[in-house]
């Protein structure tokens, strides 16, 4: 727990608050209810009554006793009882199986102390136990691992086109494992892949539910499932045509329904890349004023604005120039009609800042009902935009605090 503390210190406020409010609906409902206050209660009279009978053993009984009731209890409950005691409690079954390799461990060894003479067969039992069941850990690894081969697989040759063809500042929706691998390769912005109990979006994951599944949507699946990529800020879209292999992910109920709807970039025997069309590069974009979704969404077929949105985004040039000099520094320079804004497809945090680079004057940052963030520019003349994230973490603040009182004192 003290290494996650310390690296928390250096988090910022705002992510540390994300983390807290989405990993409790990120793969389920895992929200405070009556059903786990009742849970917490009886799990805290077992923690109660397992730490008084085990204070006076030795410290490592005691260790383990506490180690393997406070690794049981999330998934025990959640599997047992369906109550959440901690967010996405499923995940904590490989520290509940290291629990009972030490509590079996230890319990054999007092075992043995109290009893040398059963050493020999308690010994050969463990042993022949381990024998029988290495054959089922062996087969069981060799269904899981797949052998890593010097050959291009047809991810490889995805991935390796989306580097030579796509330009790095351009967001994309990869669906599947690719977007994993995508991650640690290429620099381009996904929408929504393996970080959503850290996304404070809450616009975002109806659209990419939309998208994948296409639930209710009938004929206009393809349809509603392009105005939200546009909307979202998608250059292009990565779509898995069947998995390769039993652990991969197929999240696509419909993995064919952009044949002839969006321009076909690439395919090869597994992954096909389609083109949105959406105009532009980057994640800033021009738009009228009057074509903002003002109110979010109820559900992925709610679309009437973010037709409005898309029409207004696809009718403009987007003559924009970006120079980013570091992820939390940016210029963007064009030159806007009265009526038009810089929608920016970043979701908004309060420690984004923008203002004119000429005059130093700041700019308001509004946020939209995707949670994306927009201004005002000046109208009718070229003018160059700066952003900068100045959102510290704690122990960053923390730091600077420290520096500037010693300074202070070093003064007086």
């Amino acid at each position: 727990m003290a290494p996650f503390a310390l690296l928390g210190a250096f988090l910022p406020l705002d992510l540390l608050g994300t983390i807290f409010r989405r990993s409790q609906t990120s793969g389920g409902d895992f929200r405070f209810n009556p059903h786990a206050a009742i849970a917490y209660l009886g799990a805290a009279v077992c923690l109660v009554l397992v730490y008084r009978s085990l204070r006076r053993t030795a410290p490592e009984t005691s260790f383990v006793g506490m180690f393997l009731l406070l690794t049981t209890a999330p998934p025990a409950g959640w599997y047992a009882f369906g109550v959440a005691l901690v967010p996405q409690p499923y995940r904590y079954h490989h520290e509940f199986e290291l629990a009972v390799a030490l509590t079996a461990s230890l319990a054999i060894a007092h075992l043995l102390r109290r009893f040398p003479a059963a050493a020999v067969p308690v010994t050969a039992a463990t042993a022949l136990t381990a024998l029988l069941l290495a054959p089922v850990g062996v087969a069981f690894s060799t269904r899981q691992l797949q052998p890593r081969t010097t050959a291009i697989t047809p991810a490889d040759e995805a991935l390796l086109w989306v580097g030579r063809n796509i330009p790095p500042d351009a967001r994309l929706m990869v669906g599947g494992e690719l977007g994993f691998g995508l991650n640690l390769t290429l620099p381009n912005p996904q929408i929504s892949n393996g970080h959503e109990p850290s996304s404070p979006n809450r616009a975002v994951p109806i659209g990419v539910y939309t998208i994948y599944t296409g639930q209710n949507a009938g004929a206009r699946d393809a349809e509603i499932s392009i105005l939200w990529l546009k909307a979202l800020g998608a250059k292009a879209i990565v779509v898995p045509t069947k998995k390769p292999c039993e652990a991969c992910l197929q999240p696509f109920q419909n993995p064919a329904k952009f044949e002839g709807q969006l321009l076909k970039l690439f395919e090869n025997d597994g992954w096909r890349i389609y083109s949105t069309g959406l105009p532009g590069h980057s994640a800033f974009r021009i738009v009228d004023q009057s074509a903002l979704i003002r109110t979010r969404p109820l559900n992925g077929l709610d679309i009437a604005q973010i037709e409005r949105f898309v029409s207004s985004l696809e009718s403009r040039p987007q003559s924009l120039s970006i120079h980013q000099t570091s992820p939390s520094h940016l210029t963007v320079s064009g030159s806007f009609s009265p009526g038009e804004v810089l929608s920016f497809a970043t979701t908004y945090s309060p420690g984004w800042r923008a203002s004119l680079k000429s005059t130093g004057v700041p700019l308001p940052v509004h946020r939209d009902a995707l949670d994306f963030m927009y201004l005002v520019p000046p109208p009718g003349v070229p003018c160059e935009i700066e952003w900068t994230y100045q959102g510290a973490p704690l122990g960053l603040r923390l730091l600077t605090l420290a520096l500037r009182t010693l300074e202070i004192e070093h003064v007086q």
